[in-house]
């Protein structure tokens, strides 16, 4: 049987593998997470509900939308998600700290959370469907304006949800 500690062993070794000049991205939570941080040469940024460099709150579900509240430092920021629960605003937060590492400003991250229809990536017992990638890539192409690197993004956030 795998282990959290085994998994966050695995997780830690990828962040190794990040350059100096890279991130890596974490749930500020996660009881793991400072043991893969403390692996890391690369940027630690760490996101959570109560602790991180970027926080949620004000979590308020509608029949619509999830909004909630983003904090960066002494800034805040509306936002909104068209999924429901706690889980899907911290997959949020991640991907919006993934968006600002890789240059998208935080309030044009924001905009697209809340723009943008869900997109659906299925996974096989393998990982990911290369063919879902694609899909999820067009689609998100289609729908919001950020160019290659919220593309790059979706992949990145894509890979994550199949890491965890």
């Amino acid at each position: 049987m795998i282990t959290r500690d085994a998994i966050a062993l695995e997780k830690g070794a990828l962040a190794e593998a990040v350059p100096s000049t890279g991130a890596v991205i974490l749930p500020a939570q996660d009881d793991k997470s400072e043991s893969i941080a403390m692996r890391c040469r690369a940027k630690v940024v760490r996101v959570g509900m109560t602790q991180g460099d970027l926080l949620a709150s004000d979590l308020q579900s509608t029949t619509e939308v999830m909004n909630f509240t983003v904090h960066r430092g002494a800034q805040n920021f509306p936002a909104s998600i068209a999924v429901h629960g706690s889980h899907m605003v911290q997959n949020a937060l991640l991907a919006l700290a993934a968006g600002v590492e890789m240059g998208v400003p935080l309030e044009k991250g924001i905009k697209g959370l809340a723009t943008h229809k869900t997109v659906v990536v299925f996974k096989h017992q393998t990982g990911l469907c290369e063919e879902s990638l694609f899909a999820a890539r067009l689609k998100v192409e289609q729908q919001i304006s950020f160019g290659d690197e919220l593309c790059d993004l979706v992949h990145a956030i894509a890979w994550l949800i199949d890491a965890q």
